[in-house]
């Protein structure tokens, strides 16, 4: 494995986007549709959580339907789902998860924003795998002027906490 991709194994590259659960699958909805054409007026069912009361309405929903969906085999599955959905919204509402949140969408920014102007480099943006809370930029650069340049870049760009920068001086 070349030394950049060593360098940039060390932090996050996904999205955090893609795991965190908002509502019910496509796959739960289909199967609560498919018990009953009606509950397609529901809109909790389809309904991205956005606070305590989703949370709640989503909740009282599955109770109210607790045996229509056991008899389908299919409340287990919403339980499981609810919880999950239940958990990544409590997270998504601490502390630390606005702020990792923040730097998220702030990674996905800076990202776009050094392809447009620095393609030429080889940069990684990332959050920390041991402290998803730190942002680690770094990369391969031609020489000290060229790393002076890119912090300076990262700096106007104003990033939510401080970066750990791990840049070397190599070829590519």
């Amino acid at each position: 494995m070349e030394k950049f991709e060593i360098m940039k194994s060390q932090t996050i590259q996904f999205s955090l986007f893609d795991l965190l659960h908002y509502k019910f699958s496509n796959y739960i909805v289909e199967e609560i549709y498919q018990i009953d054409i009606s509950f397609q007026n529901e809109q909790i069912i389809k309904k991205v959580i956005t606070s305590k009361d989703d949370i709640m309405e989503m909740q009282m929903f599955l109770e109210q339907n607790r045996n229509r969906f056991e008899t389908n085999n299919l409340y287990s599955a919403c339980i499981e789902e609810f919880r999950e959905i239940k958990s990544d919204f409590k997270w998504l509402n601490s502390k630390d998860g606005k702020l990792i949140i923040q730097i998220e969408h702030w990674v996905e920014f800076i990202r776009e924003k050094l392809l447009e102007h620095l393609n030429d480099c080889k940069i990684f943006v990332g959050r920390s795998l041991l402290n998803p809370k730190e942002l680690i930029i770094g990369g391969i650069m031609r020489n000290e002027l060229e790393i002076e340049n890119i912090k300076n870049f990262i700096e106007l760009e104003s990033p939510p906490v401080s970066p750990i920068y791990k840049f070397e001086i190599g070829t590519w």
